[in-house]
């Protein structure tokens, strides 16, 4: 999947670059919201095949979501700092949201015993990501 990950990202940023950045990164926020909640509950009644293709789908949802923001931050932010901003708030975004997703989910799993507790957290993080980028095009 890793490898599908490096390959697809610059394809579908290249397919991005045809489309609004905003309004691409939030139909794939609103799309990962929509669809968390059934990909987690097949998990608990699934094979490893179908385990892999639910995994598969979510990579690919985040991968869309991820290849024009970039490009994104840098449209959106037109001052000198901008590269000093955009590295910032993706370090912090990435560092508080991304890599204690793991944990989160985790502790949520444990302590509900329900398979689709995780799934809550990622579906809240949708949410919020798509009222944000909402929120960029109500601005603009």
């Amino acid at each position: 999947i890793l490898v599908l990950d490096i390959a697809l990202l610059p394809i579908l940023g290249h397919i991005a670059q045809r489309f609004d950045y905003t309004k691409w990164m939030m139909y794939c926020s609103l799309i990962m919201a929509l669809a968390i909640l059934p990909l987690f509950y097949m998990l608990s009644i699934s094979s490893l095949m179908v385990v892999t293709l639910i995994k598969l789908c979510i990579v690919v949802i985040g991968i869309a979501f991820s290849a024009p923001y970039k490009a994104w931050t840098y449209n959106l932010i037109k001052s000198d700092e901008r590269y000093l901003i955009t590295g910032v708030g993706y370090a912090l975004g990435s560092e508080i949201l991304g890599r204690q997703t793991t944990t989160i989910c985790w502790i949520l799993w444990y302590n509900t015993n329900s398979i689709t507790a995780p799934a809550y957290y990622v579906l809240f993080l949708s949410i919020a990501a798509t009222l944000a980028l909402n929120s960029t095009i109500n601005t603009k």
